[in-house]
């Protein structure tokens, strides 16, 4: 090794410690430079992470403070124990945990604000408080439970509204965490780049500095260093001189680098990372140092877009299923059609599931190819080919091996087979209310599924209040039928009573004309005769038919056989009729001989004799049980919506 370097002159020995010192500078700094990239990385990675994380638990810790209200309400409406357990095992499997979830995140976040934390305490005291009122709300009695129910509602809303806020600041601060690491990852590579180039233009600098005393031989050199200098890339020197031969050489290879290095700076500045350029052949530290680094902004940019893209999809859709679904078509249209364009498929069906005479079938309600709608009319049993499949297994199918019997995609130029087929179905508590089916030239890329079904709750839970909607608006107008049906029935009643008074009081109507209306009267109403006690002296077939009793177990009975426990109540109201002789109307409740209970719209009205005593009491009515039923059940899914909302 001594002999070695003592062959060489000076100058090259010079030059050799210049080349030590710069490679010792440029590894150093390499290194530094290298560590910062990852560390910045890896920094990056965690932050993305706590973003996730946080969005997870927070929607989930709102989903689930959902349920506990919408069980705990139904509790209070139909005092069912089993809803009850529900409510609190979700509060106490679920939201708790999710809550103490979210507060263990949210502390481990380095960006965690003053604001933030502040707004995070007062989640957790409206969470407190919540838990407070629910269980206040087992233990109290009716007269406080609409004030707890009150601020139950206040509470809730303020805890919704605080949590989506804490998630959206959360997401502003983890991204511009994000954006500042980011500035820095490209200061770093900046720094990269200036750092190669300073170091390359001081050896230079160096070496012409030394080589200004070496014969005409390193001009040559010179001349090309000095146009470097300059910031130009001249061509490859030529080898003339042997004593400057390695030197030329060493030159060349840089000034390829050089070119190189500058065209893969400008190809990344624009967003180019796919580029073939290469850098000292991706070898060693350094080249493989800016592979690495090509590769992984590529990566991020990748999953950047996509993520975003998700975002994009999610927020379009939900401002879609936000509106008006009065006209069903027409939501079907605009969701399959706005599905079928932002995913650039080329084909998309619609499903719905629908109930016949026999058994449910899905129906196509709304397909879309090429940018336009389709006409179709199609129907699938359970079961039936690849959508009834995905609609009986409940999950979803993807395939890129299309089967032969499988429908073509028919356009204007004609028609070909799909390469890729999307079902899935349209699931909300377990229930399925539709499927929708995709079909396109080229595969669907996964984060493209991942949206699909992310959305395939959102749009079934749609579908499900649509068609309550549906269902209420054809109760409500069946009520108001009803109710006018009532109101004639009513009408007619006081009508034909008018005309027996008439009859009464006006002694030159006959007696065949008294009979002839009397019996059509049995036959249409239920009627009933007592005495001033109570009793019964008469009851018509249509009266027996309706309590379930026969005549002769009820002629001679007192009228609390009907009533039951329901007796007391019209004690004071049957004693005016036989006090004053006024008569009584309205809706009464009966029982029938099996224990079921019925209502009645009855006028109750006493025979006065001459002397004004009462020696009689008549009933005249009609059973409206199928009116009232009607009516409570119009009365619980208003009840239900009004929770919803």
């Amino acid at each position: 090794m001594k002999s070695l370097f003592g062959n060489l002159s000076a100058i090259w020995k010079q030059i050799l410690g210049l080349s030590i010192i710069i490679l010792v500078a440029s590894a150093l700094g390499l290194g530094i430079i290298t560590w910062q990239f990852y560390a910045l990385q890896a920094r990056e990675n965690i932050i993305e992470k706590q973003l996730l994380r946080n969005d997870f638990y927070g929607g989930e810790l709102i989903r689930f403070l959902n349920e506990t209200i919408y069980y705990n309400q139904r509790f209070r409406q139909t005092a069912d124990n089993l809803l009850l357990e529900k409510s609190q095992s979700i509060w106490n499997n679920k939201a708790m945990p999710y809550m103490d979830s979210l507060s263990k995140s949210s502390r481990q976040e380095e960006s965690l604000t003053a604001e933030q934390e502040k707004r995070l305490q007062k989640i957790r005291q409206d969470f407190s408080l919540l838990e407070t009122i629910l269980e206040g709300l087992k233990r109290e009695t009716d007269e406080k439970t609409q004030a707890q129910e009150f601020e139950l509602q206040i509470v809730y809303q303020r805890l919704n509204r605080n949590l989506e806020l804490f998630l959206e600041a959360n997401q502003i601060d983890i991204r511009l965490n994000l954006s500042h690491n980011r500035a820095r990852l490209q200061t770093i590579y900046l720094i990269f780049i200036v750092f190669v180039v300073v170091i390359t233009l001081i050896g230079f600098f160096y070496v012409i500095r030394i080589l200004n005393g070496l014969q005409k031989g390193t001009s040559m050199v010179t001349q090309a260093l000095q146009a470097v200098a300059q910031g130009e890339v001249p061509d490859p020197l030529p080898v003339k001189f042997d004593e400057v031969e390695n030197l030329v050489l060493s030159a060349n290879a840089v000034l390829d680098n050089l070119e190189q290095l500058k065209k893969l700076a400008k190809e990344v500045s624009q967003g180019n990372y796919d580029t073939h350029l290469r850098v000292f052949d991706d070898k060693g530290e350094l080249g493989e140092a800016l592979a690495a680094m090509r590769s992984n902004l590529e990566h991020i940019t990748t999953e950047n877009e996509e993520r975003n893209w998700i975002n994009e999809g999610l927020a379009m859709f939900a401002e879609i299923l936000r509106g008006d679904t009065d006209d069903t078509q027409a939501f079907y249209d605009e969701i399959i059609s706005n599905l079928v364009t932002y995913l650039g498929v080329n084909q998309g069906g619609f499903f719905v599931v629908e109930s016949q005479s026999d058994a449910a079938v899905l129906r196509l309600v709304s397909t879309f190819a090429f940018n336009h709608k389709k006409y179709i009319q199609k129907e699938v049993g359970l079961g039936e080919g690849l959508v009834g499949r995905a609609w009986r297994e409940k999950d979803s199918i993807y395939l890129t091996e299309i089967p032969e019997d499988y429908v073509e995609i028919s356009s204007g130029l004609g028609s070909a087979k799909p390469n890729s087929i999307l079902i899935f179905p349209l699931i909300s508590e377990n229930k399925v209310y539709g499927v929708i089916e995709l079909a396109s030239f080229e595969p669907l890329e996964d984060y493209k599924q991942d949206l699909v079904k992310r959305l395939s709750e959102s749009i079934a839970v749609t579908i499900a209040r649509a068609q309550i909607d549906t269902r209420d608006k054809v109760i409500l107008e069946n009520s108001k039928v009803m109710s006018k049906q009532l109101k004639e029935q009513e009408y007619l009643i006081r009508q034909n009573l008018q005309e027996i008074t008439q009859i009464r009081q006006n002694l030159m109507l006959t007696q065949v004309d008294l009979e002839t209306r009397l019996r059509a009267l049995n036959e249409s109403f239920c009627m009933t005769e007592m005495d001033t006690q109570g009793r019964y002296l008469l009851i018509n077939r249509l009266m027996c038919e309706t309590v379930g009793y026969a005549e002769s177990e009820i002629l001679g009975k007192h009228y609390t056989i009907l009533l039951r426990e329901k007796a007391k109540t019209v004690v004071d109201t049957w004693q005016s009729i036989v006090n004053t002789g006024l008569s009584v109307r309205g809706e009464f409740i009966r029982y029938r001989k099996n224990g079921e209970k019925i209502w009645f719209y009855e006028i109750v009205y006493p025979l006065i004799d001459a002397e004004g005593k009462v020696q009689k009491v008549y009933s005249i009515g009609f059973d409206i049980t199928k009116q009232k039923q009607q009516e409570f059940e119009l009365k619980r899914r208003l009840a239900v919506l009004q929770t919803k909302s």
